[in-house]
Parts: C-alpha cells; sequence; structure tokens
C-alpha cells in the first residue's frame, strides 16, 4: 500500500485495517520497505487478525524485498516466474498445499530457460550497464544543451528516466513530449507527470539506442513551440 501522495490523491482514504500501518503501534508507524523486522512485529502484535500482506516488488514503496526471479523470467513470451529460498521454507509447502493455473506448465518453464540462457549466454547484465552508461550520458549532454528542460538524468542499467520541468518547456508537459517522441519513433510514458521512464530493450543496439537519443534531441528542439496535447 504506497504512501506517496501521488498514488493515493483520488483513492483513499484507506478502510479501517487496511494500508501501511503495523497494527497495534501508534498510528504513523509504518512499514518500512526491505525490513523484515516490521513484519514479524505485525505478525507478533496482531498475527490472528491479520488476513494478507500484499508485497509489492515493482515500485519499490511498501512491503519486503522480494528475490528478483520473482518477476516474469519467460521474456514477456508466456506467464512465468521463480521464487528462490532455503529448503526449510520451501519444504513447508507440502504436495497439493499450493499452486496456481499455470504452475508446472512445461512450455513456460521451457521458454523461462531459454530466456535465461540468453541473458547469461549474450552477457545481458554486463551489457546493459554498458549501454545504461552510454544512454545516461548522451541524456546529460541533451539535459546540458536544452535550457534546463531536463532537470535530471538517473538510472540503473537500461532503465533510465529523464525529469522534465515544465517550468522552462514554454508551458509544455512531459506528455507533449513524450508525443513527439511517438512521432519520432520512440515510445515512452510519463510517470508521477514530469518524470519520462525510459525503457529500451535488453537486446537493443548501440546503433538504435543512439538513434533513440536523436529522436528525443529532436523531439526536445520542438517541444517549446509544439501544440499542447489535451489529455
Amino acid at each position: 500500500m504506497s504512501t506517496d501522495p501521488d498514488a493515493t490523491t483520488k483513492f483513499g482514504p484507506y478502510l479501517s485495517g487496511v494500508g501501511p500501518q503495523i497494527p497495534g503501534e501508534p498510528q504513523g508507524t509504518l512499514l518500512r520497505y526491505g525490513v523484515i523486522e516490521d513484519v514479524e512485529k505485525a505478525f507478533n502484535n496482531a498475527g490472528d487478525k491479520i488476513a494478507a500482506i500484499l508485497l509489492e516488488p515493482i515500485q519499490g514503496e511498501a512491503g519486503i524485498v522480494v528475490p528478483p526471479e520473482g518477476k516474469a523470467i519467460s521474456g514477456g513470451v508466456l506467464p512465468v516466474s521463480g521464487v528462490l529460498s532455503s529448503k526449510e521454507i520451501m519444504l513447508t509447502l507440502e504436495p497439493g498445499s499450493h499452486g496456481s493455473t499455470y504452475g508446472g506448465n512445461p512450455l513456460a518453464c521451457r521458454v523461462a530457460t531459454a530466456a535465461l540462457e540468453v541473458v547469461k549466454n549474450e552477457n545481458l547484465v554486463e551489457r546493459s550497464n554498458k549501454l545504461g552508461d552510454l544512454l545516461r550520458s548522451k541524456l546529460t549532454d541533451l539535459k546540458n544543451e536544452f535550457n534546463g528542460i531536463i532537470a535530471e538524468v538517473r538510472g540503473v542499467g537500461l532503465l533510465s528516466a529523464i525529469v522534465i520541468d515544465e517550468s522552462k518547456a514554454n508551458g509544455r508537459t512531459a506528455w507533449d513530449l513524450c508525443l513527439l517522441m511517438k512521432d519520432q519513433g520512440v515510445l515512452a510514458k510519463p510517470t508521477h507527470d514530469n518524470i519520462i521512464r525510459l525503457a529500451p530493450p535488453l537486446v537493443i543496439s548501440e546503433e538504435d539506442l543512439l538513434k533513440g537519443v536523436d529522436a528525443i534531441k529532436k523531439s526536445l528542439t520542438e517541444l517549446p513551440n509544439a501544440p499542447k496535447a489535451h489529455h
């Protein structure tokens, strides 16, 4: 359950007993991200009253750290993921006590294996770090070139983001920039209004990556005089 006001506006307040509050603790005591002791405290205080704890490993605002292998590992082809744990924990699940509709799907498992082999054999982790550094270096050059329209460049691996200072864009928004980028062949979307997320595929070539940067540059050039989008 996010505590970020941008994520809760128009969706709150939470129902009684639902939310990131640790039961039995003073108001405002929240389950902190990655702190397993907070989860233990919640169960110690009110374990018999807890119906479920929702783990949110994608945005990283709530819950506890979930092994990254819990995300999709089939290359986006079929529904499959993996979970790693100790033998002692995994063996508490007896045969038939836990399952899912697609659990044990042999085709999905084979696709996942092939995807992992590509990640390993083609050194995609190392490659994404190298290309990600290149991408953010080029984006930083654009930040310096376009009079503060880009307020910040950040990211890890190939996953990157640019923060748009809309006060420097002649009344244009991050969404307006995304529409211009679309016309140049780059698909991206704003998150939290003025942050544009850039997520190139791990297999992208350096040539295509630089073409994408060039498309962003052309879009930034057009932005101050571009038509304003209607949401």
